[in-house]
């Protein structure tokens, strides 16, 4: 009589196979998900929060002038996964595309997700335009205000841009801010 021999049982090759590519594809999943949440590039966004206005002084004759300070509160919001650095900037005061004054931005550094706040003090004085003398009757200063502050967001070592675009007028009448909008 022929030797008989066992029944082997069947290998799990295939199965083992399976679960190796399984597990490759779950990971890069998971990798590409954590990539595409938190190293996503945002710019930080710098807007002016309030802004009083003291020693507004206002000539309506022949040459129109004004002049004030304005006092305010700037927060830059930085909503990436790194801090973001920034060098020294500074915030520019516009009457009809001219520069009125302008406020230094100190270098420095916002966190991940979280919001830097900082105060600044602007001069803002204006002489010899010939619209001015229109605004000045009317009780009200149309300003703009543009900013710039360049840097890198750590970890992802990436440069950007904080920008602020905010338009304000300035009451003559109250010394007050009103309609201040930044996009």
């Amino acid at each position: 009589m022929p030797a008989r021999t066992k029944p082997q049982a069947p290998t799990n090759s295939g199965k083992f196979l399976f679960y190796i590519i399984e597990a490759i594809a779950f990971q890069t999943i998971i990798i590409v998900t954590i990539l595409l949440i938190f190293m996503h590039k945002t710019s930080p966004k710098l807007r002016f929060q309030s802004l009083s206005v003291q020693n507004l002084t206002v000539n309506a004759t022949s040459p129109p002038s004004f002049f004030f300070r304005l006092n305010g509160e700037v927060t830059l919001k930085n909503s990436n996964f790194g801090k973001f650095n920034f060098p020294d900037g500074k915030i520019v005061i516009l009457y009809r595309d001219n520069a009125v004054g302008d406020a230094f931005v100190p270098a420095g550094r916002v966190k991940a997700w979280s919001t830097e706040k900082m105060n600044v003090t602007v001069v803002a004085e204006s002489k010899n335009d010939r619209d001015l003398y229109g605004d000045l009757n009317s009780g009200k200063i149309t300003l703009s205000s543009n900013a710039k502050l360049h840097g890198k967001i750590r970890v992802i070592k990436r440069k950007t841009t904080a920008t602020m675009n905010c338009t304000m007028d300035v009451d003559t009448t109250t010394h007050a801010v009103q309609n201040l909008k930044c996009s």
